[in-house]
């Protein structure tokens, strides 16, 4: 757990600024300062302080209660490692709201949560969206007629080269048959995002999941190509001329929209087609589409779906982790959440290298690429990086984000970076790009 010390002022500002949803529904709330420094009468006693959270899921009845209120009902799940910083007065069994504050990094904490939901049988009504730098997600989910929004943002104090993650639970009576109303339902007691320069930004998430992210129709040319920047504009022109790209809505074919978060589900259409396309004198080489599958590799995924063959298709392969590679943590696909940077690198990579990717560390990393958030890219990534640095001026790394000694693997991609990266197949020259193959389709 952490030590109790005086905090420094721009954590007490971040905090302060978090707590302001929370402290506005409190007809008698305390001051902001305690806020920050949590009432110790209220803290999580802990036996294993210097070892780090498994978030493999548990019983909730198993969790410490963290003197919490006994109106606070008993299927909500607690993350283990936590203080209590703040409930809502008026807590009861059907409405209420609280804030944690954990050591642990957000990724940690929202792979527990989805480990809870899954195997406690709650339905995810939204899966967890994170902002462009996944420094705040959330996510949505019911279970005997309870709505449960948890809210995770990660708070760094530069001061003291300390972080921590904030955890803000909001529940309410939920009816089932509500489910279909709106799939981005809140709640009036979750946090509010504020505006100002020093408060945490509002997470950027990618289209909800309707009909305009499942579109299937391909275009080989868009009115707003121009709105792409410059050093990527030519490479995105040419995989569109390939028919590979679909437009960000059905009802307006003409717009790419270039500089929107691209989905998970977009990318996989993309990255399938563009491999086949670029193979397609290499049946060896190509992704074969799964219409049946004895065993679903995403939860979340059905065999309805449009997407469901690329999905499937690249999770048999083995190019995405999934219930068929044995990740306990990769149940769900989340299909219309923002692709991640380091989720990018991870998927293409390989289809570059068509081999096993060389082992790697956090250092190999800062060494060669000269990352300074090595430490906060996921391991998988980490050697698909590795490897794509030893593709030279073809790494996927230099032609879509340029030089950059930040990685920010949890930060979204643009659906303009997102096309950028399929103009390229191969590895170490032995390979071909969107412009070689519209040349000789000619």
């Amino acid at each position: 757990m952490l030590a109790r010390r005086e905090q420094s002022p721009a954590l007490r500002s971040l905090l302060a600024l978090l707590s302001l949803g929370l402290l506005a529904s409190c007809s008698n709330s305390e001051a902001l300062g305690n806020f920050v420094n949590a009432d110790p009468q209220l803290q999580a006693t802990q036996t294993q302080e210097n070892s780090q959270p498994n978030p493999t899921p548990q019983d909730p009845q198993e969790i410490a209660t963290l003197n919490l209120p006994e109106e606070l009902p008993p299927e909500i799940p607690l993350y283990p490692q936590v203080d209590l910083v703040q409930t809502d007065p008026e807590l009861n069994n059907i409405t209420g709201n609280l804030l944690l504050r954990s050591p642990d990094n957000i990724r940690a904490i929202a792979d527990y949560y989805q480990s809870q939901f899954q195997l406690f049988g709650w339905d995810i009504l939204q899966p967890f969206t994170l902002d462009r730098d996944g420094n705040s997600q959330s996510t949505i989910a019911s279970k005997n007629n309870i709505k449960i929004t948890v809210s995770l943002a990660q708070l760094v104090d530069n001061e003291n080269n300390t972080s921590q993650t904030a955890i803000n639970i909001a529940y309410e009576p939920f009816i089932a048959n509500l489910a279909n109303a709106d799939p981005e339902l809140t709640t009036e007691s979750e946090v509010t995002p504020d505006t100002s320069a020093n408060a945490i930004a509002e997470p950027e998430v990618a289209p909800k999941p309707t009909e305009t992210t499942k579109t299937t129709k391909t275009v080989t040319n868009f009115v707003d190509f121009a709105e792409v920047r410059e050093q990527i504009q030519q490479a995105v022109i040419d995989v569109a001329a390939l028919g590979i790209l679909t437009p960000q809505s059905p009802d307006s074919l003409e717009q790419f929209a270039p500089n929107e978060l691209v989905t998970r589900r977009d990318y996989v259409r993309w990255l399938v087609a563009a491999n086949n396309k670029f193979h397609d004198d290499s049946p060896g080489k190509k992704i074969h589409l799964t219409k049946n599958a004895s065993q679903k590799a995403f939860k979340d995924i059905d065999t309805n779906d449009p997407d469901f063959g690329e999905i499937q298709g690249l999770a048999e392969a083995g190019l995405i982790p999934s219930i068929l590679t044995g990740s306990s943590n990769n149940v769900l696909f989340r299909p219309d959440a923002t692709l991640t940077r380091e989720d990018l690198i991870s998927w293409k990579v390989p289809l570059d290298v068509r081999a096993a990717l060389s082992k790697a560390s956090i250092e190999t990393i800062e060494e060669t690429w000269g990352f300074q958030d090595a430490a906060k890219i996921d391991s998988q990534a980490i050697r698909a990086l590795f490897s794509d640095y030893q593709n030279g001026d073809l790494a996927n790394v230099r032609r879509v984000f340029g030089y950059t000694t930040l990685f920010q693997p949890k930060r979204g991609v643009t659906r303009a970076e997102a096309a950028a990266s399929l103009w390229y197949f191969g590895y170490q020259n032995d390979g071909i790009s969107a412009e070689e193959l519209l040349n000789t389709s000619i």
